[in-house]
């Protein structure tokens, strides 16, 4: 590096309280302020550095802003979570393939606020339940008492949805893939589901179908007394099919993004867990569910609920 000798002397530009001052480097003494060079004069083995007054407060605001942007980044910054040993997910081996879950992007509304229920309300629900299971065996081998969706069921029966009992019914029906929801009263009402048919147990899913059929209805009863209503609006001739389709119709949208909710939150961990391989493109699991209600009926539902009033109005025409 280039310098001068040792000899000579090394004077520093500094700040005071009073300004900028000067202060030879071989004195030990006051700084003097009174001088009005701008300059730093380095001799000795240091360079020669030449900093105006206007550079040197440049340089200052650089500090402060990049001190200003640091600050800002600390506080904008997540807190690190420290999961402890009893906190750490554990993900067991499976000895089949993973479910797939890839295509489940959309945002789902959360499965209802926590109620309060009574202890009777509790063994109401699972009294509903455990006779579910006796009348289709076919339901048996998925869940125990204890597990989330073995709670979560119960406490629907219990009215955690409805906010009143949901009762089993153990009625037949045609096809084994279709469930139905029987409003009483705007605060009761009924579910059932049908028999494994001769076609439907030729799916090797049709067990878990089913329970996706279950897992529907009892998310479509959190809609009893809207459906309550209409049913009365129908038979009084109050509504006409257009406006019948579009409310029963985004109702029960509202039930299979609820269902979707139930898989990805309580039955596909829970299969997970149990090694047990869950069919995660079952219609009803909500994979491939439309993100709004238009597209869902554009896919051919208008005609289906546009048939399902027909009936009903005749129904109630007829009494």
């Amino acid at each position: 590096m280039r310098g001068s000798s040792t000899g000579e002397s090394r004077i520093f530009r500094i700040p005071t309280r009073e300004g900028w001052g000067i202060r030879d480097g071989s004195s030990r003494g006051p700084v003097d302020t009174s001088g009005h060079s701008s300059t730093y004069s380095v001799s000795g083995k240091l360079p020669s550095l030449e900093l105006t007054q206007g550079t040197t407060m440049q340089i200052r605001r650089m500090f402060a802003v990049f001190c200003c942007l640091l600050f800002a980044g600390c506080l904008s910054r997540e807190p690190r979570q420290h999961l402890t040993p009893q906190s750490s997910p554990t993900i067991p081996r499976l000895s089949v393939p993973e479910t797939p879950l890839s295509g489940f992007a959309l945002p789902v509304p959360p499965l209802i606020v926590k109620k309060s229920l009574t202890k009777s309300s509790l063994q109401w629900g699972e009294k509903q339940l455990v006779q579910m299971l006796h009348d289709r065996p076919a339901l048996q081998g998925f869940i125990q008492k204890g597990d989330p969706v073995w709670t979560w069921v119960v406490r629907q029966f219990a009215g955690e949805g409805l906010g009143g009992k949901v009762e089993w019914c153990n009625l037949p029906m045609d096809d084994s893939s279709e469930g139905e929801t029987i409003p009483e009263t705007k605060t009761s009402a009924h579910i059932l589901i049908g028999y494994p048919s001769a076609k439907s147990m030729r799916d090797k899913f049709y067990r878990e179908h089913l329970w996706a059929t279950a897992i529907y209805e009892l998310n479509n009863v959190q809609s009893v007394p809207e459906f309550f209503t209409l049913r009365i609006a129908i038979n009084d001739h109050k509504i006409n099919q257009e406006g019948w389709i579009n409310r029963v119709g985004r109702l029960e949208y509202l039930a299979l993004r609820r269902t979707k909710y139930t898989y990805l939150n309580l039955w596909a961990p829970l299969m997970k867990s149990r090694g047990i391989f869950s069919n995660s493109d079952y219609y009803l699991w909500g994979k491939h569910l439309p993100d709004t209600y238009e597209k869902w009926m554009n896919k051919g539902y208008y005609k289906v609920y546009s048939n399902m009033y027909k009936g009903i109005y005749k129904d109630s025409t007829a009494k």
